[in-house]
């Protein structure tokens, strides 16, 4: 009951304390009235007892203050509201020192750097918050303060014992690129596109798209994107294209024959989004030779420049059977660059897919 009442004196409510006669060990106003008393009498008797006393020097100082940690700082708070917040930490020659502020519920009755091993400035602090909130043992609370977020701020992260078991296992995100708690390291030479892969990946983790090789989230989730070196100027387009490619790649994992695999390529500023084969010549041989042939001649001709003839022979495959699955790829799939004939272009000239085909 008495920690009941300060709090609700520290919310700015007045409070009295009332012992209401006749009644027996753990009996309340409920009995009281029970014995035939009126709620007359009880206003009566609330008008004539005495405002509660909050007993600083008892039980709101007894109260046990809670050490909260809020990032990098530390807060000391008593249950009265009191809060002696610590940020900007520092441990160095003089002792522990930050910015302190003070407050007494919404009220700050103090803010200034701060040595907290220092007497002198506890004492001069001491003085101004007696002149500030003359009804509070602020010598008590600045001694327990200092004391206690001096502690904490020496205080290291925890000894923890190796069991050798998994007690909390790794949550999976972006299957085999993001996991939760655990950072994600996209290293690559200048201009190849690192900024726009993050922001096509945290497009697709916000909005649960899918992106080529099987990069789906397990689940839509917030996403930020912090960028200290360029403005919004720069990451405005390219957001309008991540969102594009995801939209896109979510078209391309619905359509009835998708290429399978493929990779992405996109050309800033031309507004074509293409996917073509993952290059897989350096895979097992058991994998190439094993998927169909459309895939193996979309391959073939991403990796070189091929006539019809020279496929044939590479895939020994009759060149007719050849001839007619290029045509198919012409007609329905490959974009052709430059007007090149199918095999007559580099890497992925005959080989690349426009996602507004169906």
């Amino acid at each position: 009951m008495q920690q009941a009442a300060a709090d609700l004196l520290a919310a700015g409510v007045a409070v009295r304390g009332l012992t209401l006669p006749g009644l027996a060990e753990h009996d309340d106003v409920s009995e009281w009235l029970d014995l035939g008393h009126t709620a007359a009498e009880l206003v009566a008797l609330a008008d004539q007892a005495p405002p509660f006393d909050a007993d600083p020097a008892g039980a709101l100082i007894a109260a046990e203050p809670e050490l909260c940690r809020e990032g990098l700082d530390l807060a000391l708070v008593w249950p009265n509201g009191v809060r002696f917040a610590l940020t900007a930490i520092r441990d160095g020659h003089d002792g522990v020192r930050g910015e302190l502020t003070i407050l007494h519920g919404p009220r700050r009755l103090s803010w200034g750097l701060c040595s907290l091993s220092s007497p002198a400035a506890r004492e001069t602090l001491r003085k101004k918050l007696d002149a500030t909130a003359p009804d509070l043992p602020w010598g008590d609370y600045l001694e327990e303060a200092t004391w206690t977020l001096k502690q904490a701020a020496r205080q290291g992260e925890p000894l923890v014992t190796l069991t050798g078991q998994v007690r909390s296992p790794t949550r999976e995100l972006l299957p085999r690129f993001l996991y939760e708690g655990e950072p994600t390291l996209l290293y690559a030479d200048g201009d190849t596109g690192k900024s726009l892969v993050a922001l096509a990946l945290a497009v697709a983790v916000h909005s649960g798209a899918a992106l080529p090789f099987g990069l789906k989230a397990v689940r839509a989730v917030p996403a930020a994107y912090l960028d200290w070196e360029t403005s919004r100027d720069t990451l405005d387009p390219d957001i309008s294209d991540a969102t594009a490619i995801a939209f896109t790649c979510t078209k391309a994992n619905n359509l009835p024959r998708k290429p399978e695999p493929f990779g992405l390529r996109f050309v800033p500023g031309d507004g074509t989004i293409t996917v073509y084969p993952f290059d897989l010549a350096e895979a097992a041989p058991q994998t190439v030779v094993g998927a169909g042939l459309p895939y193996r001649v979309r391959l073939a001709l991403a990796t070189g420049s091929r006539t019809i003839a020279e496929l044939a022979e590479h895939l020994t495959v009759p060149e007719e059977t050849v001839g007619r699955v290029v045509r198919r790829l012409a007609s329905k799939h490959a974009v052709v660059k430059d007007g090149d004939a199918p095999g007559a272009g580099g890497r992925g000239h005959a080989a690349r897919w426009k996602l507004g085909d169906s």
